[in-house]
């Protein structure tokens, strides 16, 4: 399993669980059981706009980004590989939550969920991507932690 860090520049509510469910996740999604590290880093709209517009030349916010490190030549058989970095903006989270009328610990926990299967492969350029994707995310959520799956 990577090990997993995270990087509050906005605060969050209970941290250690949302640390917990992403351990969690990591050790039921068979692509990220290797070894390396994932850091997430809980920012604001204006850090994740600035992130969004230098590395994927968008200029507008986002709820969660996620990139994987390059894995150098010499390490592509080797098991234990990094895997990358998840930026969740906590006040799009805020907002989201809001809107949809449950608790932010939620929207995190689903945002966090989105990042790491992205992380693991999972794409959702499409909309049956996205489909499946989201299908994952809720039934990691509802095995994991059924208190922060969001009603969606």
């Amino acid at each position: 399993m990577p090990s997993v860090r995270f990087i509050l520049q906005k605060q969050i509510p209970n941290p250690s669980q949302l640390l917990n469910l992403a351990k969690h996740i990591c050790l039921e999604e068979k692509k990220l059981l290797n070894g390396g590290e994932i850091c997430i880093q809980f920012v604001s709209d204006k850090k994740i706009k600035a992130i969004n517009r230098t590395f994927l030349n968008h200029n507008y916010s986002t709820d969660v980004i996620a990139f994987n490190y390059p894995i150098p030549p010499h390490k592509l058989k080797i098991e234990t590989i990094p895997f990358g970095d998840i930026y969740i903006s906590v006040e799009s989270a805020a907002r989201e939550a809001k809107a949809g009328g449950y608790l932010l610990q939620q929207e995190l926990a689903w945002l966090l969920a989105h990042g790491l299967l992205h992380l693991g492969g999972y794409e959702d350029k499409t909309e049956r991507l996205q489909e499946k994707m989201f299908k994952r995310q809720k039934s990691l959520l509802e095995k994991l932690a059924p208190n922060l799956a969001p009603p969606c």
